[in-house]
């Protein structure tokens, strides 16, 4: 799996980035991401961060150090594929404001007292200071910027940004980052080389794997039979093996099989592996095998003929699904600095293990249902749970996915108007009355003539009310 080429993926298309994109800047050599903490009156620009999964892009409270804008700089469309070679700005973006001064802070160069260059976040007027040139770290020719491309972004004295020293006294989160510095220009030097990313959306596996084949793994992770490597390398071959399934992506002895109730993970251990392992890991399948059903039901129920309930519900199930994406991140990095086992990853995975056995079985429930049905599916499988904690989850999706059928609710009591493109509501129009009724003229039943109830439609919580 290691190695393995991004275009021998089956589907797999380039990531092209555009401008007025949000993205994440991330280390090759670190796996941190560039980000910018304010604290004591400005912005901490160092290589600390996570990827960027915030979401609601539209809430200036909500916090994501490691997300930036790239914006165009000699432009003030920002439209456009990004191409190597292009002069752009990274962008922290404040919250909305009257003008770009007061919207935005750059990244930029800034001379101190003892003559040398810092690296600051500030707001200010666009300058040659905030320009960084995009360029191929193995000096490749011009062409649009993919994600997965080593880059190097050199400033405006052509040095280039590159890791710096470690930090010191920052919160335990942010130990094992570095300082950012504007030094170099040398792209065989793995401190120099970054990848742009798309914000918003977990990192894509496939791209992992490029740098792993840039920068080879471990030994314990090269190569080799693994009946033949030690105990301790066999847990991390397989824990690095795990964490690719936690995301979907099939593993090099954990396999992915398609079937109508969604993929399915098998364990295929070597002759010679440690046998505790693997059945260890065996414990660990009904995760990835419900995580991959609530993806496939997400992408499923979010399509149009669906209707308003299930997109809302989908969106609910997608702020759930990026929130174990995160979690899957971090354990990604505690495997990467020595820190994770399979003790460690199972009693960390607990939780999740819990939350997606309950989507499991509230998705399955509902697959295929729409409107009222939906909100009666959820809530049985919430009536036959008595944990508490599965109580509040499901009663988190039903608030989530009866917004739609409340707001039609509203319009139907106060205002008289059926607003239900998707023919979900328990009320619907009768066209064959309508014309019936503009042929015999008004009449004092014109309401039960024109509207019916479809009584299965009703959720039942309003049913009992």
């Amino acid at each position: 799996m290691a190695g393995q080429p991004l275009e021998s993926y089956p589907g797999s298309q380039p990531a092209l980035l555009h401008y007025g994109s949000r993205i994440g800047v991330r280390s090759c050599a670190e796996q941190r991401y560039i980000a910018a903490f304010w604290g004591e009156g400005d912005f901490s620009v160092e290589v600390s961060g996570f990827h960027p999964l915030r979401q609601d892009a539209a809430d200036p409270a909500t916090e994501c150090p490691s997300e930036w804008l790239l914006l165009q700089f000699h432009s003030h469309k920002h439209r456009g594929v990004v191409h190597l070679g292009d002069q752009v700005c990274f962008v922290r973006e404040l919250g909305e404001k009257r003008s770009s001064k007061e919207r935005y802070a750059y990244l930029a160069l800034e001379p101190t007292a003892d003559g040398t260059m810092e690296l600051v976040v500030e707001r200010r007027e666009v300058s040659d200071s905030c320009c960084w040139t995009l360029l191929h770290a193995d000096g490749d020719a011009a062409s649009p910027l993919q994600s997965h491309m080593p880059v190097l972004i050199r400033g405006k004295y052509n040095d280039c940004l590159a890791l710096g020293s470690h930090l010191r006294g920052v919160s335990p989160a942010r130990a094992s980052g570095r300082h950012l510095i504007c030094k170099g220009r040398d792209g065989r030097v793995p401190e120099l080389r970054f990848r742009i990313v798309k914000a918003g959306i977990p990192l894509d596996a496939r791209e992992t794997q490029v740098e792993h084949m840039e920068y080879p793994a471990p030994a314990i992770l090269a190569d080799g039979d693994l009946g033949q490597k030690s105990l301790a390398a066999q847990e991390q071959m397989l824990l690095d093996d795990l964490l690719f399934c936690l995301q979907g992506v099939e593993g090099a002895y954990i396999h992915k099989s398609d079937t109508a109730e969604g993929a399915r993970f098998t364990i295929e251990i070597p002759a010679g592996a440690d046998v505790s392992t693997a059945q260890f890991l065996q414990q660990m399948m009904p995760l990835c095998n419900h995580h991959s059903f609530v993806e496939m039901f997400v992408e499923q129920q979010s399509r149009h003929e669906y209707g308003a309930v299930n997109h809302a519900l989908c969106s609910a199930l997608g702020e759930l699904l990026r929130e174990f994406a995160m979690k899957v991140s971090h354990l990604e990095e505690s495997l990467q600095n020595g820190e994770l086992s399979l003790a460690e990853l199972w009693y960390r995975s607990q939780p999740s293990m819990d939350t997606f056995a309950l989507l499991y079985r509230v998705t399955s429930h509902v697959q295929g249902l729409k409107g009222g049905a939906v909100l009666n599916g959820i809530e049985e499988v919430m009536m036959k749970t008595g944990l508490t904690s599965a109580q509040s989850l499901c009663e988190f999706l039903l608030q989530k996915a009866s917004r739609p059928y409340f707001d039609m609710m509203s319009l139907w009591v106060y205002e008289g108007r059926l607003e239900d493109p998707y023919n979900e509501f328990f009320v619907s129009e009768n066209f064959r009355r309508d014309e019936q009724t503009k042929r015999t003229g008004p009449a004092a039943d014109f309401w039960q003539k024109h509207f019916t109830i479809d009584e299965r439609a009703v959720p039942q919580f309003l049913a009992s009310s």
